[in-house]
């Protein structure tokens, strides 16, 4: 983690939207906007490519996100554009005001569009009393996010931009949501063709970059600081009730069963109190009682595995676990394509039947499982993983391609073994922390009993150390600090 890092973008201000005028496009289609270009997996992105690109690598994927300029952005309430139910896709990357977002692939000499998405335009109906207000200001979000990629291709010398036509788009949804075609139509057809010259390719539009590079308004680039470099601390709770001491501590796992709730309220509680945005990794199992005691007040979800079984063991003998495997194949729709690609994991979208959104994955007791690749990873549309220094062998959050690998420091087992005192693991733990620019650890709700009577100094004297975040926050900065 560098010292003030920064992100790249381009930008429309005020100043350049005459220039979108002059070359005809509507004022109610405009509005001052940044647009940040990611090498990164959008959801659904390794899957979508795969189905209307072939086969392809998760390096082929790069993410634009387009955001409201700050002074149009503050026209609605800041809360909105972080509201689960309106920006479903939780695209945000932790920065106000974002509209849209497209996915793309860069081959063969060309960028091939994937699809364009506007959570806050396309679900306004959730929006309340701000649904004529977002669908004023934001109704030309496709053709700014449009001609964003157009402009990316022809800044990176990129020849045709292929971009896919409604009917290819519409034919690979889900069957079972209501389509509205002239949704679409707008979005992947008449936005693609209102202001540039594009040809029909079979089911794709086809543009010639050189022939529309005299349609397209500059950009300017700029940089912002992503924070003010302090040191980072991530705190995080391995959220597991009994299931990770079944088979090593049945007394204790039927103790930490009853008790786990309470816990996991006190321990929310207490970092509200402090304003502390904290990360919880949870069993699947526990998936649905776990988010409502959280609620979203700010602090991160996700999966710590779907049911904390060891790796390296079957859950179920024979032909019962191939079995399990073959329905959790049919329920994601992953097929011999994906096998045979070595995409699938039977642990990974066991996770994903229990939660779709949720974008980090710790694995139990830090034992890298073969299946935690970053192409599985990310076909599964997880963006981060946490697990033990030792494991992934860096000191210091990286990319591996389209993932953000975390290491973790230290944890609280000492504890629940009596190998230290509370006093003496404090201690050690603040220690280690003014030791490093970055660290995070764990403390899990079944060891409650020995650090929650300590947590309102704890958390107070880590505040004084730096600045606390959640892990999806860590996994946002890193991508937006490779932004092109």
């Amino acid at each position: 983690m560098s010292e003030r890092p920064t992100y790249r973008f381009r930008e429309a201000d005020p100043s350049v939207l005459p220039g979108f005028v002059a070359q005809g496009y509507p004022e109610r289609h405009l509005f001052p906007h940044r647009v940040v270009f990611m090498r990164k997996c959008a959801p659904d992105a390794f899957k979508r490519a795969r189905a209307m690109c072939g086969p392809c690598r998760a390096d082929d994927l790069w993410q634009a996100v387009l955001f409201a300029g700050e002074a149009t952005a503050r026209e609605l309430p800041a809360s909105l554009y972080f509201d689960d139910d309106v920006a479903w896709h939780r695209q945000q990357f932790g920065l106000s005001g974002h509209v849209a977002y497209a996915t793309f692939a860069v081959r063969d000499g060309a960028l091939h569009g994937l699809f364009y998405v506007s959570d806050i335009v396309q679900r306004q109906d959730r929006t309340g009393p701000h649904r004529t207000r977002v669908n004023t200001l934001f109704r030309g979000w496709p053709y700014l996010l449009f001609h964003s990629l157009v402009s990316f291709a022809a800044e990176r010398g990129i020849r045709q931009v292929r971009s896919p036509m409604s009917d290819l788009v519409m034919s690979l949804g889900d069957p079972a949501r209501t389509v509205r075609p002239e949704m679409f139509r707008r979005i992947y057809d008449h936005a693609v063709n209102r202001h540039f010259v594009a040809e029909r390719d079979g089911d794709w539009w086809r543009l010639d970059v050189a022939r529309n590079r005299s349609r397209l308004v500059p950009l300017a680039t700029g940089r912002e600081a992503l924070w003010d470099g302090s040191r980072t601390i991530c705190l995080y709770h391995d959220t597991e009730a009994g299931f990770g001491h079944r088979h090593v501590d049945p007394a204790f796992a039927d103790r930490s069963d009853e008790t786990w709730r309470a816990t996991v309220e006190s321990m929310v509680a207490c970092e509200r109190r402090h304003g502390v945005a904290a990360t919880y990794n949870v069993v699947g199992t526990l998936f649905p009682e776990a988010r409502a005691l959280i609620g979203n007040d700010g602090a991160a979800l996700a999966f710590h595995s779907a049911d904390h079984a060891d790796p390296g063991k079957p859950r179920l003998p024979g032909i019962l676990n191939r079995l399990r495997a073959v329905r959790s194949l049919r329920k994601v729709g992953t097929g011999l394509a994906e096998r045979r690609a070595g995409l699938h994991s039977a642990e990974l979208s066991r996770c994903r039947q229990i939660d779709y959104r949720t974008r980090g994955y710790r694995p139990p007791r830090s034992r890298l499982a073969t299946s935690l690749t970053a192409n599985r990873l990310a076909y599964y549309n997880f963006d981060w993983l946490v697990s033990s220094r030792a494991s992934l062998g860096i000191d210091a959050p990286e990319l591996d391609g389209p993932v953000a690998r975390i290491p973790t420091l230290f944890d609280d087992i000492a504890l629940y073994r009596g190998t230290q005192t509370y006093d003496d693991w404090e201690r050690t733990a603040l220690r280690r922390v003014a030791e490093s620019r970055f660290v995070a650890f764990g403390l899990h709700d079944c060891y409650g009993e020995h650090w929650l009577p300590h947590y309102d100094g704890l958390l107070s004297r880590l505040a004084g150390m730096g600045r606390l975040t959640t892990l999806d926050q860590v996994a946002n900065e890193l991508f937006l600090a490779t932004a092109v």
